[in-house]
């Protein structure tokens, strides 16, 4: 086995392991911003989830796409 096929085995699980993390980075900074402005409960409420659906929809598309199997 080269490395490129080496590679091209592994490509799914770094790409999916380096989106999970810039996922979780995102969330990281969402609730920074909404703890040094100073927002009540509900304002961080609202920020994770005007904030996080842009997120929920990148995961929901590859999630559709792995069930329907294109």
């Amino acid at each position: 086995m080269d490395r490129l096929d080496l590679w091209f085995a592994i490509q799914p699980y770094v790409i999916a392991l380096g989106i999970g993390g810039i996922i979780a980075y995102m969330f990281f900074i969402i609730f920074k911003v909404g703890r040094e402005s100073g927002v009540g409960r509900l304002g961080m409420i609202i920020l994770f989830i005007v904030l996080g659906a842009g997120m929920a929809g990148f995961v929901a598309k590859h999630v559709i796409m792995y069930l329907l199997g294109i």
